[in-house]
């Protein structure tokens, strides 16, 4: 697989190692995206909807004093 990696590190194309895996190449151009964005993807997204859970928290609380 690693004949398949330029100097940077990422892929020129999954056919090759899709072919040698016997995977279809989309699915390794999948799997490539997913690895590209990394586990700081998933932690901004997290952190996103945290603070998006906190606000709609906040709305929530503010409506129920209103209405009390």
């Amino acid at each position: 697989m690693s004949d398949c990696l330029d100097g940077s590190g990422f892929l020129h194309s999954s056919k090759p190692v899709a072919k040698e895996f016997c995977l279809a190449d989309q699915t390794v151009r999948n799997w490539l995206k997913e690895a590209q964005e990394g586990p700081l993807g998933w932690r901004e997204r997290e952190r996103a909807l945290r603070r998006e859970n906190a606000r709609l928290r906040e709305e929530r609380d503010i409506l129920a004093k209103t209405t009390a």
